[in-house]
């Protein structure tokens, strides 16, 4: 299964559509590599800083909700985005 989700994909000519996008998620989400667990972190403002620059455009909704979430934080102006 996982190998015709890829071959789909990779027929698609535009990477970029709504389709290509979905697909993608698709192929990542049903992968049974393990499980999905969640867990605590602890982190401070120059860790979030490197979180945020390396993950605001990344490819997975999750990292963008995540970075969405950051710059609700108090000061991430002063501290992660502006800075």
């Amino acid at each position: 299964i996982m190998k015709e989700k890829v071959t789909e994909y990779n027929k698609l000519t535009d990477k970029s559509s709504e389709d290509a996008k979905e697909k993608y998620l698709e192929i990542l989400y049903s992968n049974p590599c393990g499980f999905r667990l969640t867990s605590r972190m602890t982190t401070n403002y120059q860790q979030l800083k490197t979180i945020y620059s390396q993950r605001k455009t990344h490819r997975l909704p999750e990292w963008r909700a995540f970075c969405d979430w950051i710059e609700s934080l108090p000061y991430a102006k002063e501290f992660i985005i502006g800075g």
